[in-house]
């Protein structure tokens, strides 16, 4: 019985010493790579914009008609606009903002 309560401790104890750091250690050191600007439009703006800018819904401008530089769009991005939230927190990184304000522009091609 001592045996087997002295086995079951030591097995515990060598599982307890965490020999996944390594994995884990790993897992964090891999950078995630940035979502594109089509990403993120598609999915924080497309539901009121459309997938092609054209959408309108819930008052929302024709993207493909705007005149605003990258700038402008940027600013927009981060201040928001009658029924459009900030989208600064929403995007998270300036990264993201830059990556939707391009493809806003690309829109109009």
């Amino acid at each position: 019985m001592v045996l087997r309560i002295t086995s079951l401790f030591l097995v515990f104890f060598l599982l307890s010493c965490g020999g996944n750091n390594s994995t884990i250690e790993a897992n964090s050191a891999v950078e995630k790579e940035p979502l594109s600007g089509e990403v993120l439009y598609s999915n924080h703006c497309s539901s009121c914009h459309g997938a092609d800018g054209k959408l309108g819904a819930s008052g929302a401008k024709d993207l493909t008609e705007s005149t605003m530089n990258l700038q402008q769009i940027e600013k927009l991005l981060k201040t928001g606009r009658k029924a459009m939230p900030v989208m600064k927190e929403i995007l998270g990184t300036e990264e993201n903002m830059n990556a939707v304000s391009n493809f806003v522009i690309d829109l109009r091609k």
